[in-house]
């Protein structure tokens, strides 16, 4: 036993010994992560319903092109920026007086007309309705298929018209002074007949 408990003493110098030399310095590595085999394809996140690219063209990110679509734009509007909330904008003047119109493209349905068509009455200074069927017009532009509303407020009117197509959602909206918008309504109804993907 004192054996032993003798052994354990010259152990604990040594190690206690060690400790006190100026020399030793802690040293610290830092090892870069690998990364995980888990992670999914860049274009994991298009949508299944979606349609397919051509098989012989590579497929682009789905962030780095904008959807294919096109129309005519009615004569007295003109081209604004773009945002990152907007595909397109346009303005139109009557008298000093503009109207904004914009397009917005989301993937998926866009959520319910119900709170889209109460988000624009709010914008516009009215109350929701609980329900917006009664507000809602079909219009066809060739084969597709737009819902549209014409709502007034006490100093703003909204045209707006919406149609889904191939998992996204597109949103036409004319905003303005309520005499503008009335000028311009045929306009608007032009410009959504014009769609084509």
């Amino acid at each position: 036993m004192k054996g032993a408990a003798g052994s354990m003493a010259i152990v604990a110098t040594i190690l206690l010994g060690a400790c006190d030399r100026d020399d030793q310095q802690v040293k610290v590595y830092r090892v870069a992560k690998a990364t995980l085999e888990s992670t999914p394809p860049p274009d994991a996140t298009m949508p299944t319903n979606a349609s397919s690219p051509n098989a012989d063209a590579p497929a682009a990110p789905p962030s780095s092109e904008k959807p294919q679509i096109q129309w005519d734009v009615p004569p007295g509007w003109s081209s604004s920026p773009a945002s990152a909330m907007r595909y397109a904008s346009f303005a139109a003047e009557k008298n000093g007086e503009k109207v904004d119109i914009s397009v917005v493209t989301f993937p998926g349905d866009g959520g319910g007309d119900e709170d889209n068509v109460n988000r624009w009455r709010q914008q516009i200074g009215l109350g929701p309705v609980d329900s917006v069927d009664a507000l809602i017009v079909p219009q066809h532009a060739g084969a597709l298929h737009f819902s549209t509303v014409d709502m007034a407020g006490p100093t703003a009117r909204i045209l707006a018209g919406w149609t889904r197509h191939e998992g996204r959602v597109w949103f036409f909206k004319l905003t303005g002074p309520p005499t503008v918008v009335e000028q311009e309504k045929p306009n608007f109804a032009a410009f959504l007949q014009s769609v084509r993907f």
